[in-house]
């Protein structure tokens, strides 16, 4: 049995990642440390989830994880059959038999150990293979997902340690039948196995089949033979010119003679192809310099495409490791010389005109103000002329530039290139869409979801993000979550890759995965590819239940985060909790909270036929007695509640509760929620929302003015104020004090606001107090990390100046919103 060793640099990288994955505040000194274990095991099985299911050969955990700024022990054990041995103080190493003679099933267990004494598990159940050598052809008719064990000479490698995105080998068969390509190993070929090109290698896995080709997906290597050994190019340009099938050459070096040079496609991030043709056919290079083996530095990818750029209108012969796409072939390159230039190819002028004008092109829409330069002549032709014109004073073209100015209004403009060689003449048109693109973080119905999608180029994303609800229809991958969503008029969407809330859990690792059927809001950038709209990588912002269920208060937070500002669903869910605090008797606004702490706000509750408002109830809920409620779901200022609940379950609290009765005390501003939603003169926030994490901002200094509409909102005598800050749910936000210091504001609101609601809630999970005008506030309750907030309401219409505070030892709190009301 072969120990498998990592260098180095895979346990700095290793380690890296757990900092990198952390939140970004650690504990501060003199803070209680809290140990989440559950959450630590929770990491610790993101880490390996993907590991297997198949384990071929050895491989290295860890043996120590830091989460939140604190460190827990892993312990690990496994079922019969398979070995665990202590390597380091931060590594174990899993002992497999490689040459296995019976498939074996075992778990291996992870235990998460927290310096309190407390500890929580996570199993994985993994599979070694039967060891049986797949004959390349069996290899090219398995199925998805069954296991093969090949065998091959290595003709190229990707590797992360050498700069790559992932790490690959591609195999020559050793008896010469064709190629096999070994996509995303789970060890690094270079820095942890050590593998060199020629080497005889094993890769055991899955078979997962892609776009056209078959490949091993997630696999593991081990090296047979260390010698190094050569494999012939192989000549494919009869077959490419015939159309024949080139699946079975996938991962082969192959070489195609004679092609033509066209354009380029250099699109940062997107594009990075290098044109060919041959008989009528078109394929390319890719120069992706993450994509590059590691043969071929990637500081050479300059000198390829400067090399191509020169020499449009050449013959050439091009080599390059063989894939398919779409079962369309092309070539990743392995040296510098990929491409052999020969002559160039002679042309009649109508011949250059065509070829120029093949390979034009512009964007077809812009939704925002762009300069593009246009060219003079033709790239591999420069004695054919370009002359371009404009139909709308949106695009202006001068100088060689076109000059893009998106109008209020959308409109289409036509540009027209006249290409001129001799005397032969050619034109060609664009049709280019210019729309300013709806504000980002917006609800948007499906079809608008699909027109902003279109509007972007092949591969491009809006810089914003969008909220698109749908009912799922189709799953086409359950790894990823890719998915097609649909309207109640039919009109459809697709999700390519879904999230949890966070963005931290893949469809395939969440706990409740959405379904078919399921009505869901995802949160993502739109575009599309190929032509086609798509949310990219979206999250899964809510998973609507049916009408009238009952919830649990995250999901019901969940969902009212999803609604836009004021806005509420259509049907209404059950929500069940004990009663922590009465904002308001006569409306009856309260907070809720479930066994494990969760609360949620309800903006008023009725009797169980709605036709009772909570003042005029005969029998008032009160603090510490449960109530069930139904009602719609949305938010207020990014703050998540249940509007105009109806009390459909009522338990007193047990005698001993005692003071249930008295209502919450509120003092001064106990009232927040008597001013319906809507009416206020203005309401200030603090920036743009923002990635939904807690960011503290810079400190503001002493004076900072917010203008919303003809008011402003001057805040004066400010100390440890600062912003822009961000909760937990992306909400903009001041936050106030530091571990060791208090913050303090104060501002003078004009004649005619007569009150003032302060929306506040305690920094992340911690206890926070607050003052304001005198009155001290207990906000802690209500936690920047659920985005739920605190409403202070201040009677301005004698005193017009508001002085806010927090409570030397209480904690930081942050401010999601001011507003100002008439009455």
């Amino acid at each position: 049995m072969k120990k498998l060793l990592v260098s180095l640099m895979a346990l700095v990288l290793c380690l890296t990642c757990f900092a990198a994955c952390t939140p970004e505040q650690p504990q501060e000194p003199g803070t209680e440390v809290t140990y989440d274990a559950a959450a630590a095991a929770a990491y610790v099985f993101n880490l390996y989830k993907d590991k297997g299911p198949v384990t071929a050969a050895d491989f290295d955990v860890t043996a120590k994880v830091q989460v939140a700024g604190v460190s827990y022990d892993v312990e690990w054990t496994a079922t019969e059959g398979v070995t665990i041995d202590k390597k380091d103080d931060n590594t174990y190493t899993v002992n497999v038999n490689e040459e296995s003679p019976e498939e074996l099933a075992y778990t291996l267990t992870a235990t998460v150990k927290a310096a309190d004494g407390t500890s929580a598990t996570k199993a994985f159940n993994f599979t070694v293979p039967k060891y049986n050598l797949t004959s390349f052809e069996d290899y090219m008719a398995a199925a998805e997902n069954d296991n093969v064990v090949v065998k091959g000479i290595v003709v190229a490698i990707n590797s992360k340690a050498a700069g790559n995105k992932y790490n690959h080998l591609f195999l020559a068969d050793l008896q010469g039948k064709g190629g096999y390509y070994c996509y995303s190993l789970t060890q690094d070929p270079v820095a942890d196995l050590g593998i060199e090109i020629g080497m005889t290698v094993e890769v055991a896995g899955p078979v997962v089949p892609y776009s056209g080709m078959q490949e091993i997906k997630g696999g593991s290597a081990r090296i047979v033979d260390s010698t190094k050994k050569d494999v012939t190019v192989l000549d494919i340009t009869e077959k490419f010119v015939a159309g024949e099938s080139l699946a079975n050459y996938v991962g082969l070096p192959v070489t195609i003679k004679g092609v033509e040079i066209k354009g380029q496609e250099l699109e940062k991030d997107t594009s990075q192809y290098l044109n060919f043709e041959l008989a009528g056919k078109t394929s390319y290079i890719r120069t992706y310099v993450t994509d590059f083996p590691t043969t071929l530095p990637v500081d050479q990818k300059g000198t390829i495409d400067a090399a191509h750029a020169e020499k449009f209108g050449y013959k050439a012969n091009v080599t390059g490791i063989l894939v398919l796409y779409n079962s369309n072939p092309y070539l990743i390159p392995m040296s510098v010389d990929c491409f052999e230039y020969l002559e160039k190819v002679e042309k009649t002028p109508a011949q250059k005109i065509a070829d120029t004008l093949g390979e034009l092109s512009l964007p077809v829409a812009f939704n925002k103000d762009a300069v593009v330069d246009l060219p003079a002549a033709g790239a591999a032709y420069t004695d054919v002329l370009l002359a371009w014109a404009s139909n709308n004073e949106a695009a202006v073209i001068a100088d060689g530039k076109l000059t893009i100015t998106v109008p209020d209004t959308a409109v289409e403009v036509t540009i027209t290139v006249t290409a001129t060689c001799g005397e032969a003449t050619e034109t060609k048109t664009f049709t280019i869409t210019l729309t300013k693109l709806v504000d980002p973080n917006t609800y948007l119905e499906i079809p608008q979801a699909n027109e902003i999608g279109v509007l972007m180029g092949h591969n491009t994303y809006t810089d914003g993000k969008y909220f698109v609800t749908g009912e799922i229809t189709e799953i086409k991958n359950e790894t990823y979550g890719n998915l097609y969503i649909k309207n109640a008029n039919g009109d459809t969407f697709y999700v390519y890759g879904l999230y949890s809330a966070d963005g931290a859990t893949r469809f395939d690792a969440m706990a409740t995965k959405p379904a078919v059927g399921d009505t869901i809001t995802v949160y993502g950038v739109l575009g599309q590819y190929n032509g086609n709209a798509q949310m990219k990588n979206g999250w899964l912002v809510s998973q609507l239940p049916a009408a009238n269920a009952e919830i649990a208060l995250p999901g019901a937070n969940a969902i009212g985060l999803a609604q836009g500002h004021n806005k509420y669903t259509t049907d209404k869910y059950t929500v069940v909790g004990v009663i922590t605090e009465i904002a308001n008797t006569k409306y009856g606004n309260v907070y809720i909270q479930d066994e494990k702490g969760n609360t949620f706000y309800i903006y008023g509750l009725y009797s169980a036929d709605g036709a009772t408002r909570f003042d005029a109830l005969e029998t008032q809920p009160a603090v510490g007695d449960t109530i069930t409620v139904l009602g719609v779901l949305g938010q207020y200022n990014g703050g998540a509640q249940m509007k105009n609940g109806w009390i459909t379950a009522h338990t007193p609290a047990a005698p001993e509760g005692g003071e249930g009765g008295e209502g919450g005390e509120g003092g001064e501003g106990g009232e927040g929620g008597e001013t319906p939603a809507g009416d206020a003169l203005a309401t200030f926030t603090f920036g743009e929302n923002g990635e939904a994490k807690h960011v503290d901002g810079q400190d503001l200094g002493a004076e900072y003015q917010y203008t919303a509409g003809e008011y402003t909102l001057d805040l004066t005598g400010m100390s440890k104020v600062f912003g822009p800050a961000f909760d937990a749910t992306g909400n903009s936000c001041l936050k106030l004090g530091t571990g060791s210091a208090t913050a303090t504001l104060s501002f003078t609101v004009a004649d005619g606001v007569n009150k003032v609601v302060i929306r506040v809630a305690a920094y992340k999970a911690n206890a926070a107090k607050v003052t304001v005008n005198g009155t001290e506030y207990d906000i802690s309750a209500n936690k920047s990390n659920e985005g739920s907030y605190y409403e202070i309401t201040v009677d301005t219409s004698a005193t017009k100046t508001v002085t806010l505070a927090t409570v030397s030892g209480a904690g930081r709190a942050m401010i999601d919103s001011i507003a100002y009301y008439a009455n």
